[in-house]
């Protein structure tokens, strides 16, 4: 489980199956889909636990320290202020995806400009394979800008879902709440997404 859970967390899913080749080839898929299962469940630790006791305990007397605690543990972005506040060195070196995908699309466009010929009449194909690259490429593009897009919204969808399904469990059972907060503690440590941010 160990090799597992190391394998995970330097390389992912990636590679999973030559793992099971070399070490366990033996072991039934089934049974091998179980471990990396197993071992990608997060361990609530009794620190984690107590730690989420003591923040339950003081949202009585603040009651944002809940939301602030669920906040600081599920994956965010970075908000616009915090964006907004860089100088523009490190707002040039950070990464801005759809700055380069506008720039990959325009790339596209002058590609599909080069293999169409505009006359009068309209425009016709001048260079085939060159067209059908544009095509391929501007598909490639939306794809992957909509699942960016997807992804935005289920993080922020996921994060109103917790947000809501803590709230309602500490009225109802405060110890039970400490132990949600333990495990979205410890898998957000474990897969490395913590930030103080929100979506």
């Amino acid at each position: 489980m160990d090799a597992i859970r190391a394998h995970l967390a330097t390389h992912g899913k990636a590679g999973l199956s030559d793992l099971r080749e070399t070490r366990w080839g033996h072991v039934n898929p089934k049974t091998w889909y179980a471990w990396v299962a197993a071992a990608k469940s997060p361990k609530v630790t009794p620190q984690a636990l107590a730690d989420a006791r003591r923040v339950l305990a003081s949202a009585i007397d603040d009651p944002d320290a809940l939301g602030r605690a669920v906040g600081a543990v599920l994956p965010a972005i970075p908000s616009p202020a915090s964006i907004a506040a860089m100088s523009p060195g490190e707002a040039r070196r950070s990464l801005n995806l759809f700055a380069r995908w506008e720039t990959l699309w325009q790339d596209c466009e002058m590609v599909r400009a080069y293999a169409v010929k505009t006359t009068d009449g309209g425009e016709s194909i001048r260079l085939l394979k060159a067209f059908c690259q544009s095509i391929s490429m501007r598909g490639h593009i939306l794809r992957s800008l909509m699942e960016a897009f997807g992804q935005l919204w289920s993080i922020r969808r996921m994060q109103d879902f917790h947000d809501a399904v803590v709230d309602e469990v500490a009225k109802e059972s405060p110890e039970c709440a400490a132990r949600i907060l333990a495990r979205l503690s410890a898998l957000s440590d474990d897969c490395g997404m913590t930030l103080d941010a929100r979506v």
